[in-house]
């Protein structure tokens, strides 16, 4: 099993960014052709979700409730994602979505905290991730979104900077579940620190993303 790979300290991480960009560019090479095949996230990253547990009645697993979700948030607003222009637009639309699936999610297990607006954002930065593999992208909005992007926070994305000077002190053994990312305002006063953190080295969030998966499965 895979352990989060802490970087020592700024300079480590800072000098790995260029092969993170490098990874995540072949990432992006390969095409996906709909966006049905874009929102089917991993099943290992959403199988601490029990939704069984909650209501043993429901017809459809947690997988499936989440793509059904994303599917349709993206069939209706692709067009508008494509061409989001600015960081405070780009996290809006993270945010309306987070909280659409938090509210769908739960509605369908019948239990208010089947699921908080962290592990929902998590989610669904893997599928805005994803989407930047639509070749509908014109090579502008597909830099754009890039630079935009919100990491997917995780226990790899969380560790690998909990050495670093944070705007707070991230545990050891932080991952999608730790409470503090259900604080909207905590989740972005993060989210813009690794924003900012990677255009100092003329990096996309993302690429730091790519380079701490890499780091911690290798």
């Amino acid at each position: 099993m895979p352990h989060p790979y802490k970087f020592t300290d700024e300079k480590e991480l800072s000098e790995l960014l260029p092969e993170g960009r490098r990874i995540l560019n072949l990432y992006l090479a390969q095409a996906l052709t709909s966006n049905k095949d874009r929102v089917n996230i991993d099943r290992s990253t959403i199988r601490a979700f029990h939704l069984k547990k909650y209501n043993p009645k429901s017809l459809i697993g947690p997988l499936e409730l989440y793509s059904h979700i994303a599917l349709k948030i993206f069939n209706e607003k692709f067009k508008y994602f494509s061409k989001i222009s600015n960081y405070t637009e780009y996290s809006e639309f993270i945010f309306e979505s987070a909280i659409l699936i938090v509210n769908e999610m739960n509605s369908q297990a019948m239990h208010s905290d089947f699921i908080k607006i962290g592990r929902a954002t998590k989610l669904f930065n893997l599928t805005c991730k994803a989407m930047l593999r639509d070749d509908r992208l014109t090579s502008e909005q597909l830099i754009k979104l890039c630079s935009l992007a919100h990491v997917p926070l995780d226990s790899f994305t969380l560790q690998g900077i909990c050495r670093l000077s944070t705007p707070f002190q991230i545990p050891s053994n932080a991952s999608m579940g730790w409470e503090i990312l259900d604080d909207w305002g905590k989740y972005m006063t993060l989210q813009k620190w690794l924003k900012d953190f990677c255009e100092k080295y003329d990096s996309f969030p993302l690429d730091y993303e790519a380079v701490a998966f890499h780091k911690s499965h290798n």
